[in-house]
């Protein structure tokens, strides 16, 4: 998937871990004001679609660029 295609969050989601090195899901609702929920799920396509790498387990889980 082109990033150019994805939905707005998910680009700025790339661009604060291109920024920060990783994020986790709280800092991502923190910065971006999105809920919980959506955050998972914008973050999981990303993975999915190869754009970011999930990290840890459980409370510990961070995502970088992959």
């Amino acid at each position: 998937v082109v990033l150019s295609a994805l939905p707005e969050l998910s680009h700025k989601l790339v661009d604060l871990v291109r920024e920060r090195g990783k994020i986790t899901v709280q800092e991502a609702e923190t910065l971006t004001g999105a809920s919980r929920n959506t955050i998972k799920s914008h973050l999981q396509k990303l993975v999915a679609a190869g754009h970011l790498a999930r990290h840890g387990a459980g409370r510990g889980v961070w995502y970088a660029l992959s």
